[in-house]
């Protein structure tokens, strides 16, 4: 089984411009993969600043030490549980990552399935609040 990230909603650019402050993902379970339970799941966060283990916080994201989740889709109200037809959220703060630098995100669900995501912030980001990577 494996979860799919679906697309990259938006990284927010936030106070000048001058960098990504949160990262936003929209995630969904994989075709025919089974329910998976995102308080498992364990994010390992290669950025500029060094490597970090983040892992799921009920509260939400903190730098560099744990993600959050918010419904998207949730008809069943399943949180944290990514279930069928079930569409999350996850957000991430890596801290500051100025334009024309890269993060690697690897997410490990409790079952081993992982995904790993190269993400590269624009080299311009001025006057921007949003910005795909």
């Amino acid at each position: 089984s494996s979860n799919s990230v679906e697309r990259f909603v938006f990284e927010r650019a936030l106070g000048e411009g001058d960098a990504v402050t949160e990262i936003q993902l929209v995630i969904g379970r994989g075709a025919g993969s089974d329910d998976i339970d995102m308080s498992g799941t364990v994010i390992s966060m290669r950025a500029p600043d060094g490597s970090f283990t983040l892992t799921y916080a009920p509260g939400g994201a903190t730098e560099d030490t744990t993600f959050g989740l918010n419904a998207v889709k949730d008809d069943d109200c399943t949180l944290p549980v990514l279930s069928s037809g079930d569409r999350f959220e996850l957000v991430i703060d890596p801290g500051t990552v100025e334009a024309g630098e890269t993060l690697e995100l690897t997410i490990t669900t409790s079952s081993g399935a992982k995904r790993v995501l190269q993400l590269r912030v624009p080299d311009s980001l001025a006057n921007e609040e949003a910005v795909g990577l």
